[in-house]
């Protein structure tokens, strides 16, 4: 009797604990033609989808034995002093200048974009945002030091804390993720804080998915995103100006000039002489190649620059 029992306790912890597996590798184990569809490929059903790593890197950190799903910690919940520490820091810079609306940077839903391109996304709506002249938005490259630059999904409490330090009533939060097949769903939602009653806080006002936009090696999301502003920026429930909609051209090729400013010389008064396209380029290439994120962020810009470039002509 004492062995049934045992038996079927082992077997209903097993039961629960297949339960939990994610879903992205309940078929590890098994040889591609003979898996199913894969979930994380799934864009039909309810939005946002999963981040397809942090599925993996939760099923491979999960440790069932002796107790059963226990997590281990991950690169992503271990605690860093160090970015918390800037988290901190951008966020008191933010906190400086209060704005009307936060635009997060674009999260990963299934297979992930790189963060260069979710990060140009995102700056493109800040962008459109400011352009319209009725909100202002907070710099897309301060909010994602503030929350942690490059993560792939954000705590939506840090994001709450970070929305009430800068004052923004509204906040939009984006999702972002391919197919393999070269499409991408993107999923915008808007938030709202509340500072009445019991229900004060942040609460979800708005969604829309578009999904299977597709793209190419040559017309990459982000610049598939900027031929969707108009639309996007119709339906975000902002109360926006529509009729001044963002260039949706690609970025102009401009002829190389010699600049004959110092790179001190360059980030002040004496350098508003320079188009932002070449001096946001110059400061890329000078900069050193570790930390890539610090490259990176001349570059975006630049790709911005190009874009407003390519519209004022």
């Amino acid at each position: 009797m004492r062995l049934l029992t045992a038996a079927v306790l082992i077997a209903a912890t097993g039961l629960a604990t297949a339960a939990q597996i994610p879903a992205a590798c309940m078929y590890s184990d098994a040889p591609l033609n003979l898996r199913p569809s894969d979930p994380i490929k799934d864009f039909s059903g309810v939005l946002p989808i999963a981040d397809y790593l942090d599925e993996v890197v939760a099923c491979n950190t999960l440790v069932q034995f002796p107790s059963p799903l226990i997590q281990q910690p991950t690169a992503q919940t271990s605690p860093s002093r160090w970015l918390q520490s800037e988290r901190e820091l951008y966020g008191q810079v933010l906190a400086k200048h209060p704005v009307d609306v936060l635009v997060v940077p674009l999260q990963i839903q299934g297979y992930g974009l790189d963060r260069i391109e979710r990060q140009i996304m995102a700056a493109e709506i800040v962008q459109a945002i400011d352009a319209s002249g009725r909100l202002t938005a907070a710099d897309p490259w301060l909010v994602s030091r503030a929350l942690g630059e490059g993560m792939r999904r954000i705590d939506f409490l840090d994001v709450d804390h970070l929305s009430a330090k800068v004052g923004a009533k509204t906040v939009v939060l984006g999702y972002v993720g391919h197919d393999t097949h070269h499409a991408f769903t993107l999923t915008l939602q808007v938030f709202e804080r509340s500072t009445e009653g019991v229900d004060h806080g942040l609460h979800k006002k708005w969604q829309q998915d578009w999904r299977s936009v597709p793209f190419s090696d040559e017309e990459t999301p982000a610049f598939k995103m900027r031929k969707m502003l108009p639309e996007i920026m119709r339906l975000v429930p902002l109360g926006l100006n529509t009729e001044q909609s963002p260039a949706t051209s690609g970025p102009k090729r401009t002829a190389t000039s010699k600049i004959a400013l110092t790179p001190r010389e360059l980030v002040t008064a004496a350098g508003r002489s320079v188009p932002p396209l070449q001096a946001f380029d110059l400061l890329g290439a000078m900069a050193q190649s570790s930390p890539e994120l610090s490259r990176e962020r001349e570059f975006e810009r630049a790709i911005l620059a190009a874009f407003e470039s390519a519209g004022a002509t």
